[in-house]
């Protein structure tokens, strides 16, 4: 784990990423969307939906990994606290989650998509352990530098607090890291404050997803405009729809 646990750990995630990713395009070519909007399906309750689908689809990725890692006696899995893996694991696999959902909204087709996956795929590979050596341990009093990043990318939180746990976990005179210590800083941030950036890129992507969700030209150019959000028209509507649902469930 202390060469390779990193980047195999991501590999997985990715994998589950690049899965939902591809879930999510082939909804959107097939126009199931569209197809229950006409029949008053809301968009709060499509974006749900794929929340809860693509979080039971994390949680069970999380704990075959930790049952790989307990069954192949890895330091990872057996040193540090169980309840740190877990929340490291699914958290980053959040975080990418919602990274998934602004490249489900820039691709119209599964073609774009794979092209967008290829570009996410370096930069997360390559770019982002360069990135990580230099602002995290060469350089680590780049705290606003380091909080930038990691809003920018989710993959930086999951290199950051990957890496801590690895570091502690590996080696003879190390026995990992338990719950309690999660907040020490012993390389100017703690893995606490990488479970922070997490949830923080989890939120960004999630709220950038949505935005471009609604103003990147569709297949049939329609978009709504840049400033949507600030039409009460837009929420009116929303409410309007709400509100005939809420009827209707009243006359059943």
């Amino acid at each position: 784990m202390a060469n390779y646990g990193v980047g195999f750990l991501h590999f997985a995630i990715f994998t589950n990423f690049v899965i939902q990713v591809l879930f999510m395009v082939h909804e959107k070519e097939a126009h199931l969307r569209e197809a229950m909007a006409g029949m008053g399906m809301l968009d709060s309750a499509y974006w749900l939906s794929w929340f809860i689908t693509n979080s039971l689809t994390n949680i069970a990725m999380v704990v075959v990994l930790m049952l790989t890692g307990l069954i192949l006696n890895l330091e990872y899995f057996h040193e540090n606290a169980g309840g740190l893996t877990f929340l490291q694991l699914l958290l980053s696999s959040l975080a990418f989650s919602s990274m998934g959902v602004v490249v489900t909204a820039l691709a119209r087709n599964a073609a774009g998509a794979r092209s967008r996956l290829i570009v996410v795929f370096l930069l997360s590979s390559i770019a982002l352990p360069t990135l990580h050596t230099l602002y995290w341990v060469i350089w680590p009093d780049e705290t606003t530098a380091r909080t930038i990043m990691s809003l920018v990318w989710p993959g930086f939180g999951y290199w950051a607090t990957a890496s801590a746990l690895v570091s502690e976990a590996s080696g003879a005179s190390k026995d990992g890291l338990a719950w309690e210590d999660r907040a020490i800083n012993d390389v100017a941030y703690s893995v606490e404050d990488g479970f922070l950036w997490l949830l923080c890129g989890f939120f960004t992507f999630g709220a950038l997803g949505w935005y471009l969700d609604k103003v990147v030209p569709n297949e049939y150019g329609q978009r709504r405009p840049p400033y949507f959000f600030l039409q009460p028209s837009y929420w009116a509507v929303w409410r309007s729809l709400r509100g005939a649902e809420l009827r209707g469930d009243a006359v059943h």
